[in-house]
């Protein structure tokens, strides 16, 4: 297998299991929050106008982190990242009232709030549209990839089906003649598409 082989198949990795990966990461991101700042060296490790902008970034990660990792779209995806990465802000300054040498402050919480919506702005910005987009999606609209509903006679009951054959070619993918919008039609896996 060459370097470029297995780069390529990192990154179908990655791409597929992208929702895994940002839930480990934001795991993570709390464990050395609360573990690691229960630690003697984690007093004083950075210096006091510094403090800030590492609590602003590390919030601003979560905050993507959770919003990556949650299976939503718009305004619920962007809901949930801020006011999540919020309540681990509020909890982690109160833990650290209760640690010795630690302490909790405003200014601190104040910092994982703008570092929570710099986060939240970053995704919302970033829209529903995946981080990589495999080569064979590139310069077709995402209008096509979307699954389309009300073919043909306009009843909300039938909808076209979404098949590996139309994620493969996804300009084709709409679906021809009423057995394969109809659900009650049993469809043959194994046939080939009629296209």
């Amino acid at each position: 297998m060459s370097i470029r082989n297995f780069i390529l198949h990192l990154q179908r990795l990655t791409y597929r299991h992208f929702p895994a990966i940002a839930i480990l990461a934001a795991l993570g991101i709390v464990a050395v929050l609360f573990v690691g700042g229960r630690q003697s060296i984690a007093v004083g490790l950075i210096p006091s106008p510094w403090d800030k902008l590492v609590h602003a970034g590390v919030f601003a990660l979560l905050a993507c982190t959770i919003g990556w990792a949650s299976n939503l779209r718009g305004w619920h995806k962007l809901a949930i990242a801020f006011f999540s990465a919020l309540l681990v802000g509020a909890l982690d300054e109160l833990h650290q009232m209760y640690l010795p040498g630690r302490e909790a402050g405003v200014d601190d919480f104040i910092a994982d709030i703008i570092g929570s919506i710099f986060g939240t702005a970053f995704l919302g910005m970033r829209g529903s549209r995946p981080l990589h987009t495999p080569s064979r999606y590139r310069g077709v609209s995402s209008f096509t990839l979307m699954r389309s509903r009300d073919q043909g006679n306009g009843d909300r009951s039938r909808s076209c089906r979404h098949t590996p054959h139309s994620i493969l070619a996804p300009v084709k993918r709409y679906c021809r003649g009423n057995a394969a919008r109809d659900p009650d039609v049993a469809i043959d896996r194994g046939a080939k598409p009629k296209w």
